[in-house]
């Protein structure tokens, strides 16, 4: 996935080119968390992908998980199309799912060699990894649409919210990622490569 760091640049051409599209018409969700997982960039800076569809004890899945540059853990949560409704409850049990979990919970619930989480953080940010790993888990959803109300609701919870448009030129294909939890909603735009090409 390439980052159009002048989306303001980059967008014109795009639609001039092709036009937004609904995902959900050509896509699965499945589709974007493939994306994602490949490169979390568009959604947050410098995180460390832990695993797709890590199950809680309840067996639920979380689509993503990921660790922040303080250790704890980012539950990320997709949702295409009009799918918002029950997302608020859904994130409030994943985060609590979460908040149970330390170093070898995150090694064991993404299939990690016990030991490891330590050595890839440290090779991924840099620094040494915290004595005690998810004192904070958070969530980001990435969705196509979300009611004000929902949007509202996440914004008092510090849950971040993105908003992706998806968008097709008859060579490429683009998410435009608008980061809704900001007073000041930003944008990235991310060119994807097709999934037979990752």
């Amino acid at each position: 996935m390439t980052i159009c760091n002048n989306w303001l640049f980059c967008l014109p051409y795009v639609t001039r080119q092709g036009a937004q599209q609904p995902f959900a018409a050509e896509h699965y969700e499945r589709h974007l968390e493939e994306w994602l997982s490949n490169d979390l960039s568009p959604i947050a800076d410098g995180l460390l992908m832990l695993g797709r569809q890590v199950r809680t004890d309840d067996g639920k899945r979380i689509d993503l998980l990921a660790l922040d540059k303080n250790g704890d853990a980012i539950i990320i949560e997709l949702k295409r199309g009009d799918s918002t409704r029950d997302l608020v409850g859904q994130i409030n049990e994943y985060i609590s799912a979460a908040e149970q979990w330390r170093e070898r919970d995150l090694e064991r619930r993404t299939n990690r060699d016990p030991r490891t989480l330590a050595k890839d953080f440290k090779e991924h940010f840099h620094c040494d990894a915290p004595a005690d790993f998810n004192r904070n888990p958070k969530a980001i959803v990435v969705v196509e649409d979300i009611d004000k109300t929902t949007l509202a609701t996440f914004k008092r919870q510090s849950v971040k919210v993105c908003k992706f448009s998806y968008l097709k030129s008859a060579e490429e294909e683009y998410l435009l990622v608008t980061d809704m939890s900001q007073l000041e909603p930003s944008d990235k735009l991310a060119s994807l490569k097709p999934l037979n090409q990752q």
